[in-house]
């Protein structure tokens, strides 16, 4: 049975734009823009999948973005966001791309570069744009990954994990920002400083010159990071709570360790948080594992060790493969009292009812995948009771 998640109105991107272009969907075609039958391309809240079967999604998001900054007047800001549907599965990319590494034997690898090589060009014609258009003097860009690489085609070697786990390799993001307005002694240079995905809002609120008062007024978790990205400053923050999610409170690990009785945090929850260079997991993390990339020199590690409390000193030991729980015990509590800190803020998450096949059939009879609302599942109950 298959089971949509299709987000409520309320929630659709559209509620803060003036323009939105894009899938609402997961893991739709990249060509046809559908996902088990069931339409996901909309401009706004118009199904346009019809109109653009057979072009690719990162060449459609690309030359939407172009049209936008060629019409765009140059004496007003602008803000975009251009969400790459690549390189997201199903992994498909065009022919010219994947010609490009025929000496990659591993079919899923040589489809996953070819991706990422045309999500590559795309953004460097946004740039060509800009330039055209004269904004890319007064413009910051930022390119950035959401999660580490799934193993099967992404690699995130020497790090552990992949994405979905809380392994370094999973959330560890690699990014880059460019732009004329930086100090010329940061450009080129790499920068290791603590940021958080969330700290993205003040900072480009800050630097558009918005109202910093506003910005704090609104309690947010992210905190500006301009001066730590334009001159290499240190960073704003000191820690990153990584994972605590409330159905993890349900699934808590039964092991016991050293660690179990404590004043401060339950270890048997899966969590993760890091404290300056310092990182804590807790629960049961699942499978650790180095993935190795099947065209390297390298073999895939499987980590024998269970134990449901880890520490790692991530600037001496990125890969995470000396746990220091036992000998750095002043660490573990200064990171499990921070846990603690943060458990009590943790807010449930919004899962609305699902519908299944049946359900959406009778909801959006031209599988056009569309958002509903409460009252529309409501009108469905009436329908099945009747």
């Amino acid at each position: 049975m298959y089971t949509h998640k299709t987000p409520l109105k309320s929630y659709l991107p559209i509620r803060s734009r003036t323009l939105y272009k894009g899938i609402i969907g997961g893991e739709t075609d990249h060509y046809t823009y559908e996902n088990n039958e069931w339409w996901q391309l909309y401009r706004d809240d118009k199904s346009i999948a019809h109109e653009y079967v057979g072009e690719y999604s990162t060449d459609l998001y690309s030359k939407e973005a172009r049209t936008i900054i060629a019409n765009h007047n140059a004496d007003k800001p602008m803000f975009m966001y251009l969400a790459f549907q690549a390189a997201h599965v199903p992994l498909q990319a065009p022919d010219s791309y994947i010609d490009m590494y025929s000496h990659i034997t591993d079919p899923d690898r040589r489809v996953y570069a070819a991706m990422v090589t045309c999500m590559d060009d795309a953004i460097g014609s946004v740039v060509e744009q800009l330039k055209q258009s004269g904004l890319w003097n007064n413009t910051v860009l930022v390119v950035s990954t959401d999660n580490g690489g799934p193993h099967a085609s992404g690699n995130n070697w020497p790090l552990k994990g992949a994405k979905a786990t809380l392994w370094e390799g999973g959330v560890r993001g690699v990014g880059f920002v460019t732009s004329p307005l930086l100090d010329y002694r940061v450009r080129g240079s790499s920068n290791h400083q603590l940021i958080h995905v969330t700290d993205w809002l003040p900072t480009f609120v800050s630097l558009a010159g918005g109202d910093s008062n506003e910005i704090k007024s609104m309690d947010l978790y992210g905190v500006d990071q301009w001066n730590t990205i334009s001159k290499n400053q240190p960073s704003m923050r000191d820690d990153v709570l990584i994972n605590l999610v409330p159905e993890s409170l349900m699934n808590k690990a039964k092991t016991k360790d050293r660690w179990t009785e404590n004043e401060y945090f339950d270890v048997g929850i899966k969590a993760a948080v890091r404290v300056g260079d310092w990182k804590l997991l807790t629960g049961h993390q699942g499978p650790a594992i180095w993935f190795a990339a099947p065209e390297s020199d390298h073999d895939t590690v499987y980590e024998s060790d269970n134990r449901i409390v880890r520490l790692y000193n991530l600037a001496e030991d990125p890969t995470e493969s000396n746990n220091l729980a036992d000998s750095r015990t002043d660490k573990v509590l200064q990171c499990l009292k921070k846990l603690g800190e943060y458990l009590p803020t943790v807010l449930p998450v919004l899962n609305e009812p699902s519908i299944n096949q049946d359900e959406a059939e009778l909801l959006m009879p031209n599988h056009i995948l569309a958002p509903w609302d409460l009252a529309a599942y409501k009108k469905i109950a009436l329908l099945k009771l009747g």
